[in-house]
């Protein structure tokens, strides 16, 4: 089991080098800037709720903020959880705009912040959108019931993916990232698994 553990750490922590490898130096930027937008209003939002921040770290697929969400109402921690993904899409707007007033080249910025944004509304485990289901679950389901859906919903999408990327590197030579992000879910998924299994 520790063996295990061990090798989905290591892939889990591999795996942002692997991305910048395919995503390619001309877009770079962009998904740093969304990034950084993105949970800057995760951070700005828990400042406005006087959340308690944990720890602030890199993840394999961007950055990670954990907090003290027993701190939080439900709302509040919906809006927390919410706003990196409303900031990406304010920014990709705001970027739209400028292009269509002053024709500044920012096309590619709105789309990398609109990709990002709503990518981060998908309910899989660690993303901002599985989150957003537990909590909108908890308003109406006891916590226990409500993670178990959203872990449910959460694996049943990381395996949809896995399934459309495979399909897609095999027939049109493309896919690489949902192959890759969706492995990491599964890692994700697995090393929760296990220490549920511990405890």
């Amino acid at each position: 089991m520790k063996a295990l553990n061990r090798a989905l750490t290591v892939f889990a922590s591999a795996a942002p080098l692997i991305l910048l490898c395919f995503c390619g130096a001309e877009n770079a930027g962009f998904i740093a800037l969304s990034i950084v937008v993105h949970e800057c209003a995760h951070l700005a939002t828990l400042k406005i709720f006087k959340g308690k921040i944990l720890s602030f770290r890199i993840a394999p697929f961007g950055l990670c903020i954990d907090y003290d969400a027993e701190r939080l109402s439900l709302s509040r921690e919906l809006a927390v959880c919410a706003s990196g993904c409303a900031a990406n899409l304010l920014l990709s707007l705001a970027s739209l705009l400028i292009y269509a007033a002053f024709g500044v080249d920012t096309v590619m910025l709105g789309l990398v912040s609109a990709m990002l944004g709503i990518m981060n509304l998908l309910p899989i485990y660690p993303l901002d959108g599985y989150r957003i289901l537990n909590i909108l679950l908890s308003f109406f389901l006891l916590p226990a019931t409500a993670f178990c859906i959203s872990f449910i919903i959460s694996g049943a999408l990381a395996f949809i993916l896995f399934c459309v990327a495979a399909y897609l590197l095999t027939t049109a030579v493309t896919g690489v990232l949902p192959l890759l992000f969706s492995l990491y879910v599964f890692s994700v998924h697995s090393k929760i698994l296990l220490e549920s299994a511990e405890i």
